[in-house]
């Protein structure tokens, strides 16, 4: 069962899962997930092994203005759909992101305590800390910066923003000192596929492709793969409203640790997305 199953995430989780699993995607106007007795009624009636939460709360910005929506959708929806899992049973799989930390460290393992910096990256955090005083048999997945499928109902990712920006400017102008590591949501479904079916010890796990680069490099990346002759030009963050963390850079330990591969670099991720978009 997957909430949230028409965002870019949810219809990669959907691509990957049909074929070995009977699914159920759910949509957000079929179940609210702040209306915890439909969720779980639901649940209990469709009975399900596993269920993924790929529904979220993403408008960083916009979070400082929209404190309370974020914090519903990113904390007390999770720990609803975590507390309905627990309640039938099932493996509960939910995502979170390299904003719970603050960037004081350039590279987090799964160990390392959160700091956030933003309300974003607080409600991302409480919602780690509800699902798992919630349920015990869970996988949480941090990532970041994710891009996938662009027919999805979810806002347009950054690949889209920097070729959309190029049809109408010569040049475009890119944050150069925030780093992070851009991951492909159709490889990190292939992933999570691969930790349901292996079933490694229940905890958190970092998941994103290899590597790592500016969003500068990104953008530079994105347009030499297109062959469009448009300059992006580096400029420093300068939102005086709303802290970013530098450099967060999520080391996919318990990956390792586990025996699973690695995704693939982001570079190689980027090409096979651009050849299907």
């Amino acid at each position: 069962m997957i909430f949230g199953s028409t965002g870019q995430l949810g219809s990669d989780l959907i691509k990957v899962f049909k074929n070995d699993f009977s699914v159920i995607g759910v949509k957000k106007s079929q179940i609210n997930l702040l209306d915890y007795f439909k969720i779980e009624r639901f649940v209990l009636k469709e009975k399900p092994r596993i269920i993924i939460n790929a529904a979220a709360y993403t408008k960083v910005e916009q979070a400082e203005i929209q404190i309370e929506q974020a914090f519903k959708i990113n904390a007390l929806g999770a720990y609803y759909l975590a507390k309905a899992a627990e309640k039938c049973g099932a493996i509960f799989v939910h995502f979170s992101t390299d904003y719970v930390f603050s960037g004081k460290k350039k590279f987090y393992t799964e160990a390392d305590q959160p700091e956030p910096l933003n309300i974003y990256g607080w409600s991302k955090f409480f919602g780690e800390i509800l699902v798992r005083s919630a349920c015990q048999k869970y996988y949480l997945i941090r990532t970041s910066a994710l891009f996938g499928n662009k027919k999805s109902r979810q806002k347009i990712n950054f690949v889209e923003k920097i070729l959309s920006a190029a049809k109408t400017s010569r040049q475009i102008k890119v944050v150069a000192n925030l780093i992070t590591s851009p991951t492909y949501s159709l490889d990190l479904a292939a992933k999570v596929r691969e930790l349901l079916i292996k079933k490694p010890p229940f905890g958190i796990y970092h998941i994103t492709n290899s590597g790592y680069c500016s969003w500068y490099e990104f953008s530079k990346m994105i347009i030499e793969l297109k062959h469009l002759a448009v300059k992006i030009r580096p400029v420093k963050n300068k939102n005086k409203t709303i802290k970013r963390p530098r450099s967060v850079i999520l080391i996919n330990k318990n990956l390792k640790k586990n025996h699973f591969s690695l995704l693939p670099s982001w570079q190689d991720a980027l090409k096979r997305y651009l050849i299907i978009n």
